[in-house]
């Protein structure tokens, strides 16, 4: 059985820029795209942010790699948190 504990407010705050920068990498605007793109494939501030937001940084690396990232999913899922 996985227990899940309850997030920080830090926790919360990196998941919130993990999730940004992936929405910015595969976002329209050229420039933001081309640096958010740079910092998940070869950044090693990445692998320090994404592990602050408790989740793991290879596997979010291969997912986006393999474009398995949805714009479409994370804006929505972001429109779902606000509410």
């Amino acid at each position: 059985m996985k227990v899940e504990r309850e997030k920080s407010p830090e926790q919360m705050l990196w998941q919130a820029v993990v999730l940004r920068a992936f929405m910015d990498a595969t976002g329209t605007k050229k420039r933001l795209k081309e640096v958010a793109d740079s910092c998940i494939r070869s950044s090693g501030y990445f692998k320090v942010v994404v592990n602050r937001a408790g989740m793991d940084p290879d596997f979010l690396r291969d997912a986006y790699v393999a474009g398995r990232v949805d714009p479409y999913l994370l804006r929505s899922a972001t429109q779902e948190v606000k509410k």
